[in-house]
């Protein structure tokens, strides 16, 4: 477990979520789960050649992320049941594909809010080549 602190804010929680590069998605659209202390589950994907780490599940139906599709135009990840669009960049809400047939009503059905935006992690590498995501702060 890993801090770093900056003049201008909090202290970080640097977790690693990779031992290295080659741990890393490589293919465009690939993912990744890392389970982190504590229990909570990311994901990592790669996206126009970088590696991101973000939430795992969607904010509205719970559903997770994994396989969700992406669209070149808005840069955003598609929930697979509901249509909850996410930023790959910010993690921002971006729209709502309408999504009909038995995933719709399974996403009106499981979703009990609104929905908000995933959660976007800074990464980076150590000089050891371990990867480290910033999740939460000290």
């Amino acid at each position: 477990e890993k801090s770093s602190a900056n003049s201008n804010g909090p202290a970080y929680n640097w977790l690693p979520v990779a031992a290295n590069e080659e741990e890393l998605p490589s293919g465009e659209g690939d993912t990744k789960a890392v389970t982190l202390p504590g229990g909570l589950v990311v994901m990592l994907r790669r996206t126009q050649g970088t590696v991101r780490c973000m939430s795992s599940s969607c904010t509205k139906c719970k559903y997770p992320l994994l396989n969700a599709a992406y669209e070149e135009e808005t840069n955003s990840i598609v929930c697979g049941v509901c249509g909850s669009k996410y930023s790959v960049t910010s993690g921002e809400l971006t729209g709502r594909e309408e999504k009909n047939g038995l995933a719709g009503m399974l996403g009106n059905v499981m979703s009990s809010t609104k929905g908000g935006p995933i959660s976007a992690y800074s990464m980076k590498k150590d000089t050891d080549g371990t990867i480290f995501a910033a999740i939460g702060y000290k």
